[in-house]
């Protein structure tokens, strides 16, 4: 380990006196920037409490106010053009209005009590605040120019530090009704449904309702197209078309000589021709291919198969032989 030289103790102690002057710099009731990236806040750093404006990053720090009354408690519209605040430059603490930079400060609450605590609501179109107008620190709701006041919250306690819920629709608030120990309550934008958030001893203060944090958008999954697995044509086997050979009955057998193989008489080989040129048995006779008979080639009627098939043609249709 180095051992500590006078010249780090001096640099050390240096930045402890920065960082102690910059810690007890006199800033309080900073709000989160509005849509236009800067940072409000009420500070004490010229002899009284006014308002400056900051960019995020803490240059640029700009006063608002100027004048010898207290200034505090800023509070953005939602669109970030204007500015809420309390102030008592008119003897007593009232709502204020200006514009972003300063300029058009206007008094939009005018009581003889005290209104403070401004905070506007989402939509901008009301404000809600905190006064002792009617006895004890009540919560209260107005129209953005300062109209239609309205009583939130009815009790002999202190009900102060009210925030406007993301929506608009609930109003979040510090109590010390009951057991007299600083609570968190929740309420309807109207001031009904009254419900304690918190229950312990020690003080619960000051609420502030931010928005939900923006969802994780689901990233939308890439169509896959199916992959086509091409199917093979089935080829479908074409039996040969066969052309019947067409059977000619009752022709002429002049015209139709019909080719048919038959045995001969004598060596019972198969021979093929027109039935005309072979000899025909006729009542025991052969008939020749002429038309005459002749008793030299005489065989038996059971040697010439074709002889009934000719003999039937003659009978059926009455057709000469050949």
């Amino acid at each position: 380990m180095r051992p500590l030289t006078a010249i780090s103790i001096t640099v050390s102690a240096i930045v402890l006196v920065i960082v102690s002057a910059v810690m007890m710099e006199p800033v309080s009731s900073g709000t989160f920037p509005g849509t236009n990236g800067k940072i409000i806040f009420a500070s004490d750093r010229d002899g009284n409490k006014e308002i400056y404006v900051m960019d995020a990053d803490g240059s640029n720090q700009t006063r608002l106010t100027t004048n010898s009354s207290l200034d505090v408690e800023p509070s953005w519209s939602p669109n970030g053009s204007k500015i809420a605040f309390n102030s008592d430059r008119d003897g007593n603490k009232e709502i204020y209005v200006m514009n972003a930079d300063g300029s058009n400060q206007t008094q939009i609450s005018n009581h003889t009590k005290n209104d403070s605590e401004p905070s506007w609501s989402p939509d901008g179109s009301k404000i809600v605040f905190i006064s002792n107008r009617e006895g004890s620190k009540e919560i209260y709701v107005m129209d953005a120019d300062g109209s239609n006041a309205t009583r939130l919250t009815t009790n002999d306690s202190l009900d102060a530090d009210p925030s406007w819920s993301p929506d608009g629709s609930k109003i979040v608030f510090n109590s010390n009704r009951g057991d007299n120990s600083k609570e968190i309550y929740v309420m309807d934008a109207d001031g009904s449904n009254q419900t304690r958030l918190t229950n312990n001893s020690a003080a619960d203060f000051p609420p502030n309702w931010g928005a939900a944090p923006a969802p994780t958008p689901t990233p939308t999954p890439t169509p896959v197209l199916p992959t086509a697995t091409p199917v093979p044509p089935t080829a479908t086997p074409v039996p040969p078309t066969v052309t019947p050979e067409p059977v000619v009955i009752g022709t002429n057998l002049s015209s139709r000589k019909p080719v048919q193989p038959v045995t001969t008489a004598l060596s019972g080989d198969i021979v093929e021709g027109p039935i005309s040129k072979l000899p025909m048995r006729i009542n025991g006779e052969e008939e020749d291919s002429s038309g005459g008979r002749s008793s030299q080639h005489r065989l038996p009627l059971q040697t010439h198969r074709y002889l009934p098939q000719q003999r039937l043609f003659r009978r059926l249709h009455q057709l000469p032989l050949q």
